[in-house]
């Protein structure tokens, strides 16, 4: 019974997750990468300027940045950062940003904690986030994709990320910190059930996410270098 409720509450928060996402990708300001102009055009990887781009732009529109500043300290090859807006996407990302220039992954910050354990590093004022339960677009981009992911060999995948800043959206857990009840139900001999064969563990919650200022949030549309 343990490892079932165990199971259970990992995929409510896996429930949560895709639901907070799917409302972020919905955002109506978009940067496409390369010289694209929309989703079904999208061939080139993440690049530099797509991130500069997207700073650029939060910063004009007056959005607040998420974490504070972390100081320099005396341990060796560290790196203090600034106040910084956080950037969400999927793991198969990681090989571009590690390679962007001057990207900081998170073991040379100079003090602090990351925000998450998926914490990948900094670029500029720009914190990345990366989790494989954050879903891509497959096969959404240009055709004849060269150098680039696809999962169908026909077109580019095309992976969102999402840039933001404070109070950019809102998540509403509608009944506090115990907003996932699981109900389970032991096996006992009843008629339909004679010899107790049956049980069952379930679980319900109630929950809501929304886009709270589209001016303080950006998505990126980029592929992933193959």
């Amino acid at each position: 019974l343990n490892s079932v409720t165990t199971g259970l509450a990992e995929q409510a928060a896996a429930v949560k997750e895709a639901l907070i996402w799917a409302e972020l990708v919905g955002g109506t300001n978009v940067i496409y990468s390369g010289t694209a102009t929309s989703r079904a055009t999208v061939a080139a990887p993440l690049a530099e300027e797509d991130l500069i781009a997207a700073q650029r732009y939060l910063k004009a529109a007056k959005a607040r940045p998420i974490t504070r500043m972390l100081k320099a300290s005396t341990n060796i090859a560290t790196e203090p950062v600034a106040p910084a807006f956080i950037a969400f996407g999927h793991t198969n990302l990681e090989p571009d940003f590690r390679a962007l220039t001057g990207f900081v992954p998170r073991e040379k910050y100079a003090s602090g904690a990351p925000i998450s354990d998926w914490e990948l590093g900094k670029f500029q004022d720009i914190r990345v986030i990366l989790s494989p339960d954050l879903e891509i677009f497959y096969g959404a981009g240009a055709g004849s994709p060269t150098g680039v992911l696809s999962a169908g060999g026909t077109n580019v995948d095309v992976y969102p990320i999402v840039v933001v800043g404070q109070d950019a959206y809102g998540i509403v857990p509608l009944r506090g910190m115990d907003s996932v009840s699981i109900t389970v139900k032991n096996p006992t001999p009843t008629y339909e059930d004679p010899l107790a064969q049956r049980g069952f563990a379930s679980y319900k919650m109630w929950y809501a996410v929304l886009r709270l200022n589209e001016t303080w949030m950006v998505r990126i549309e980029a592929a992933a270098s193959a």
